[in-house]
């Protein structure tokens, strides 16, 4: 997963962060049933705070592209529309 934030945009951080997910989903990088790294993973790995990456998850939750298990993981649910 190739995620860059561009922090002079304009755009809220989490909202690129979500739209990036999208587009790695739609362009096939991701697949259904594919475990997401979890927030702390992500959030070292694009250097922001786990607050920002939380905040893309819980919106890709509440639209059904992600789904989470407690004690699994995040996954991806399925196709981005």
């Amino acid at each position: 997963m190739n995620i860059k934030i561009d922090r002079k945009s304009g755009v809220p951080i989490y909202i690129q962060v979500k739209n990036q997910i999208m587009n790695e989903i739609k362009d096939g990088n991701l697949k259904i049933g594919e475990k997401m790294p979890t927030e702390r993973e992500l959030c070292q790995r694009i250097n922001t705070s786990r607050n920002t990456v939380s905040a893309a998850y819980n919106l890709l939750e509440m639209e059904g592209v992600l789904i989470s298990y407690q004690g699994r993981g995040t996954f991806v649910a399925e196709e981005a529309k």
